[in-house]
């Protein structure tokens, strides 16, 4: 039987795989590969796999000796910047150039690499970014939210776009040539689906729901013999003393974290109790958000650049993780609370209680009241958080990144 040939983008995994679309692309690609090659050893039928690269590092780190397209070193925005570009010109340029060289990629594929023959699928996990047209029997591309073009059309979302206008402009137009392009669209959850349907008027049978998953590996439940230790360090590595509320993820208008404080400044009970600790990724338009941070900054920690390893400490000695966003396409790091066994209080709109479930905690993020009421229910009650943590545990078994792979495979196949 004739092997099929699969191209995978893979330029969202070079980035560090702490947030969003690299914990997916890193995550669901990674056992994608485990799994063909299982298929490989056992004789059933696998795939001959090939990677679309963007990256610094000399091969991909799960390559496993197979076949790269191509390898660049990336031009760093930091130094466009140096110059006294403005970010978004700096992000212009930088895409551009990435444009001509990945065209570059496509123009010596075609002629040499495989002569002008069609890869028999493409899989891109990432709409948002550009991909030159190599030539495929079939497309497959993954949308995890279409949060930019909802808030455009739909005037009850109540946030501001997080990404400046020439790059919302610049992702817009990738996702949407990339939707156009694909035969088969997955997505993370049933309401960025209904979104697609609603929004793109796309075919409801071309959409198909890969979840995302969570390593219970790294996330799980610190023995009690150890969570002393794991105190210790967040002393001593990062200046947490006080008990604390845990929020992971960006610093972004639609995350909502200036309502999240607005919440818990308001509240003489937590403050008096328990810090806030924001464990960030990316900061985008947040000037208002960050201005609360440093004002509260005896009651507030913001902490940066937290390696993968470390993130299960900050669930694991958490007394409540909390999730307060407007809008959401999945919302990978509810999972991570469920897997270390914190007890979460979220969000109630769009995909939030879909991946949690019975297993949360759920407050209206655009009332201030609602959202310290909730908070303070959670953390003072023993016997909710106790219930709430044991539905966790049993809700997370549902999303295992083994699961998205297979599910992705039966697709690509």
């Amino acid at each position: 039987m004739m092997k099929k040939s699969l191209l995978i983008d893979i330029q969202k995994w070079t980035e560090e795989p702490n947030w969003g679309i690299p914990v997916f692309t890193y995550n669901l690609i990674k056992n994608f590969i485990a799994l063909n090659e299982e298929n490989k050893k056992i004789g059933a039928g696998y795939l001959d796999l090939y990677f679309l690269q963007d990256t610094v590092r000399e091969k991909p780190e799960y390559d496993k000796g197979k076949k790269t397209i191509n390898k660049y070193k990336e031009l760093s925005k930091y130094y466009i910047e140096k110059v006294g570009i403005l970010r978004s010109g700096a992000d212009y340029i930088y895409n551009k150039l990435k444009e001509l060289k990945l065209d570059g990629i496509y123009n010596e594929q075609s002629r040499k690499g495989r002569k002008g023959e069609k890869f028999d699928a493409v899989y891109l996990p990432n709409a948002g970014y550009y991909f030159p047209p190599f030539k495929s029997n079939k497309i497959i591309t993954t949308i995890h939210d279409i949060a930019g073009i909802d808030k455009a059309k739909n005037k009850s979302l109540n946030f501001r776009n997080y990404l400046r206008f020439s790059e919302r402009k610049r992702v817009e137009s990738n996702s949407l040539t990339n939707i156009k392009r694909s035969d088969i669209i997955t997505t993370v959850s049933n309401y960025t689906k209904s979104r697609l349907i609603d929004l793109l008027n796309i075919d409801e049978g071309k959409i198909k729901i890969i979840p995302n998953g969570v390593n219970m590996n790294i996330f799980k439940p610190i023995k009690d013999k150890d969570k002393n230790k794991a105190k210790e360090y967040l002393k001593n590595r990062h200046n947490i003393e006080k008990p604390f509320i845990l929020y992971v993820g960006a610093i972004q208008p639609r995350k909502n974290i200036k309502g999240l404080l607005d919440a818990y400044i308001s509240s003489e009970s937590l403050k008096k109790n328990f810090d806030m600790v924001i464990v960030a990724g990316q900061i985008w338009q947040s000037r208002k958000e960050l201005e609360y941070i440093w004002k509260y900054s005896g009651n507030v920690h913001l902490i940066r650049n937290v390696l993968v390893e470390e993130l299960p400490l900050f669930y694991n000695i958490a007394e409540v993780f909390t999730y307060p966003s407007f809008y959401e396409g999945f919302g990978t790091p509810l999972l991570e609370a469920f897997a270390c066994g914190t007890p979460a209080v979220v969000s109630d709109k769009t995909s939030l209680p879909e991946v949690g479930g019975e297993a949360a905690v759920y407050f209206n993020p655009y009332e201030i009241d609602d959202i310290r009421q909730s908070l303070e229910n959670l953390i003072f009650d023993d016997e909710l958080k106790y219930e709430i943590v044991k539905k966790g545990f049993t809700r997370v078994k549902d999303f295992t990144w083994e699961n998205a792979a297979k599910k992705l495979l039966e697709i690509v196949g």
